[in-house]
C-alpha cells in the first residue's frame, strides 16, 4: 500500500511539472525570436516531398501543420504557431522517457529528480521549444530505446516490429538515428549481453523499418543521392585539415550543456549499466566525429536524455548543484537569444531582428532574391511574402531544387541581396548588374539585374 501511495504522489508531481513545463514552453515559444533554420523548415512545409536535400522529411511534415496554424493565428503569433507541433511532441517524448526510466530503474527510481533534471537540461528543456529535426528524432529514439528494453525483458515479436517502425521514422527525422543501433551493439558487447537480442526476430525490425526508410531512399535515388552525400560531407569532411578546436569546442560545450556532475555520474558504475553504456557510446561517437568536422552542440541531444535514465536514488548529493547549474545556463542562453547584439556577434547568420529591418529597407525592390537560405526564409516568415534564395549564390540547399530560385522567363529585371564577400554565380554573366543599395551594418549589398 505504501509503495502505491508513493507512486501516486510521484506521478502527481510529474503531472504538475509537466503542466508547468508546457506553460513555460508556450510562453518562451511566443517570446523568443525565430531562428533561420526554423523559418527554413517552415518553407519546406509548403513544398511537401518524400525527403529534402538537408534533412529527411519529418521536420517538413510537422511544419506543414505549422503552416496550417500560421494561416489561422495572427502574424504576431507566428513564433508560437511554427513551434506548437514540436512542443506537443517534445512533451509526449518526456512521458516515453519517464516510462523507460521507471521500467529500467524499477525500485531504485528517483522520479522527482529525473523529472526536474530532464526539464532543466538545456537541450531537452529549452531545445524542446524550437522547430528542429531533433524533436521528432528524440521522440522516435525514445520509442526505439523503450522497445529495446521490452525486447530484452520479453522477446515479444511486437516489440521487434515497434523497434523497426521507430528506427524507420527516426531515419525520416534525422540521420543521427543510426547512432542508436551502433551504440546499442557497443554497449551490449561490453556488457557481454549480445544474446539478449534474438537475431532471427530482427527480421521484423528490418521489414518494418524499411517501410519508412524507403521514403527518402526513393528521393535520394531520384536526386543523385544528394542528401546522403551532403550529410557525409557535413559530418566527415575529408577535405578540411583537422583543427583541434573542433574537439575542444565539442567537449567544452557538452560539459557546459550536459553538466559536469551528470557527466561524472555517467562514468560511475558504467560497466554494470546498459543505459550508461549506450549514452556514453553516443557521446563518444560525436567525439570521434569532431576529428573529422565541426560537431554542432545539439547533435548529441539523445545522449543527454539517455544519460538521465541512469539517475538513481544515490544522485541526491549531486541534485542541488545540478539544479542551480542548469538554472544559470538557462538564464545565460535565454539572454543570448533575446539580445540582438550578442546573437549577431555569436552566430554568423541573420536573426529575426535584423531580418525584419532588412526586409523593410528592401521592401520597395521586387521581385527580390536573398543571399542565403537563412535570410531568405526569415524574410519570408516575418512577412508571409515568398522570398527565394538566388540559385548558386551560397552553398547548395533546398532552394536550389526549386524553380523559384531562378528568375522566370518574364522577368526583365529583378533584385538580389548579396553579402559583400560572396561572388556571383556564373550564370548571371548574361545580365547587366547594377548596385542600388548598400547595407554596411549587415555586410549586404542590393543589386538590380536586368537582361541585356
Amino acid at each position: 500500500m505504501q509503495n502505491r501511495s508513493n507512486f501516486l504522489t510521484k506521478n502527481s508531481f510529474v503531472l504538475r511539472a509537466l503542466l508547468l513545463s508546457l506553460i513555460v514552453k508556450l510562453f518562451l515559444a511566443y517570446l523568443l525570436p525565430v531562428v533561420g533554420d526554423e523559418s527554413y523548415y517552415l518553407v519546406w512545409g509548403q513544398y511537401l516531398q518524400l525527403s529534402y536535400f538537408d534533412h529527411p522529411p519529418a521536420v517538413a511534415w510537422l511544419t506543414w501543420i505549422s503552416n496550417q496554424l500560421y494561416s489561422v493565428f495572427p502574424l504576431s503569433w507566428f513564433w508560437l504557431s511554427i513551434r506548437l507541433p514540436f512542443i506537443i511532441i517534445s512533451t509526449v517524448t518526456f512521458l516515453i522517457w519517464l516510462k523507460a526510466y521507471l521500467f529500467e530503474q524499477n525500485e531504485d527510481a528517483n522520479v522527482k529528480s529525473f523529472t526536474i533534471l530532464y526539464f532543466l537540461n538545456p537541450l531537452l528543456g529549452l531545445g524542446g521549444i524550437f522547430a528542429t529535426p531533433d524533436i521528432p528524432l528524440l521522440f522516435f529514439w525514445s520509442m526505439a530505446y523503450y522497445a529495446i528494453l521490452k525486447i530484452r525483458a520479453t522477446q515479444f515479436i511486437k516489440w521487434y516490429a515497434i523497434l523497426g517502425v521507430s528506427l524507420g521514422l527516426g531515419f525520416c527525422s534525422k540521420y543521427h538515428i543510426v547512432v542508436l543501433p551502433i551504440s546499442m551493439i557497443i554497449a551490449l558487447f561490453f556488457l557481454k549481453d549480445l544474446k539478449s537480442i534474438q537475431i532471427k526476430k530482427l527480421i521484423y525490425t528490418v521489414i518494418f523499418g524499411f517501410i519508412f526508410f524507403f521514403f527518402f531512399v526513393i528521393w535520394n535515388y531520384q536526386n543523385e543521392w544528394s542528401s546522403f552525400l551532403f550529410q557525409l560531407n557535413h559530418g566527415f569532411n575529408a577535405e578540411k585539415k583537422y583543427n583541434f578546436m573542433w574537439t575542444i569546442s565539442y567537449l567544452v560545450g557538452q560539459v557546459i550543456l550536459f553538466n559536469p556532475i551528470i557527466l561524472f555520474y555517467l562514468f560511475k558504475n558504467v560497466k554494470k549499466s546498459l543505459t550508461k553504456n549506450v549514452a556514453l557510446s553516443q557521446w563518444g561517437f560525436f567525439v570521434f566525429s569532431s576529428f573529422k568536422a565541426i560537431v554542432e552542440a545539439n547533435w548529441p541531444v539523445t545522449s543527454h536524455a539517455q544519460g538521465l535514465l541512469g539517475v538513481k536514488s544515490d544522485f541526491k548529493k549531486y541534485f542541488k548543484f545540478s539544479v542551480f547549474y542548469w538554472c544559470l545556463i538557462w538564464l545565460v542562453l535565454i539572454g543570448l537569444i533575446m539580445s540582438p547584439v550578442s546573437t549577431e556577434k555569436l552566430v554568423n547568420i541573420p536573426q529575426s531582428y535584423s531580418a525584419r529591418e532588412i526586409y523593410n529597407l528592401t521592401k520597395a525592390y521586387r521581385p527580390l532574391f536573398g543571399p542565403t537560405y537563412q535570410l531568405s526564409s526569415l524574410m519570408h516568415a516575418i512577412s508571409n511574402e515568398p522570398i527565394y534564395k538566388l540559385d548558386g549564390l551560397s552553398r547548395l540547399d533546398f532552394y536550389d531544387y526549386l524553380k523559384s530560385s531562378l528568375p522566370s522567363d518574364d522577368m526583365t529585371n529583378f533584385y538580389v541581396l548579396k553579402y559583400v564577400q560572396t561572388t556571383w554565380p556564373e550564370w548571371v554573366d548574361d545580365y547587366k548588374i547594377e548596385k542600388v543599395l548598400d547595407l554596411p551594418k549587415y555586410q549586404l549589398e542590393l543589386y538590380e539585374l536586368s537582361y541585356e
